[in-house]
C-alpha cells in the first residue's frame, strides 16, 4: 500500500508497553541510490531504521526503546543527513536543465519501505502551487545535495545524457 509523506509525519511511535506515543515521526531519511528509506527521525538527533519496525499501521510500532538510536550510531544514516541528500523540499530538474519544481510530497511502499513517486509543483509565495506533477521513483536519475534530476518530459533516457556517465536510478529494479 502507498503512504504519503505527509500523512507519515507526526505518526506516533509506540512500544507493546507504552499505552502513550514515545515519539512522533519527524523526517524520513531516504538512500539517494535505491530510494528505500533508511531511517525515521523521530527526535532531534534519534532515529529507527526500519529493520526494528513491527508495523506501520495509525502509528509505528517497534520493540522497545533501545530501537531507538542516535544518528550517529548508523553511519549511512549519518552520511546522508551530512551530504544534505534528503529528498522533500528539493529542487527538480530534467536532464534537458528544464526546472519542474520543488517536491511537495511523495509516496512509499509500506511494505517495501521504498519511494515509489514524488510530487513536484512550482511553489509561488510558499503557499500557491501550480504545474503539479507525479513523477514515478523508476524516473529519478540522480539526488545530489541541490536538486533531483529526472528523465525529459519523454521519459526517456539516452546513453551519455548524464554526463557521459552511467548512473543508477533510484527505484529501478534489476531483471
Amino acid at each position: 500500500m502507498e503512504r504519503l509523506y505527509s500523512k507519515i509525519i507526526g505518526m506516533p511511535v509506540f512500544t507493546p508497553d507504552s499505552l502513550r506515543p514515545i515519539y512522533n515521526v519527524r523526517d524520513l531519511i531516504f538512500d539517494p541510490v535505491n530510494g528505500a528509506v533508511i531511517a525515521f527521525e523521530v527526535g532531534r538527533g534519534l532515529v529507527i531504521t526500519p529493520m526494528d519496525v513491527l508495523s506501520m499501521k495509525q502509528g509505528i510500532l517497534i520493540k522497545g526503546m533501545e530501537d531507538v538510536v542516535g544518528i550517529d550510531d548508523i553511519l549511512r544514516v549519518r552520511k546522508v543527513v551530512d551530504e544534505g541528500m534528503g529528498i522533500m523540499g528539493k529542487k527538480v530538474v530534467t536532464l534537458g536543465g528544464k526546472a519542474l519544481g520543488k517536491v511537495v510530497d511523495l509516496t512509499i511502499d509500506d511494505g517495501a519501505l521504498i519511494l515509489n513517486k514524488i510530487y513536484t509543483a512550482k511553489v509561488i509565495l510558499g503557499v500557491l502551487q501550480r504545474d503539479s506533477r507525479v513523477i514515478p521513483a523508476k524516473n529519478i536519475v540522480e539526488v545530489l545535495s541541490d536538486r533531483i534530476v529526472v528523465k525529459n518530459d519523454s521519459g526517456e533516457v539516452t546513453l551519455g545524457e548524464v554526463e557521459g556517465e552511467e548512473r543508477e536510478v533510484v527505484g529501478a529494479v534489476e531483471a
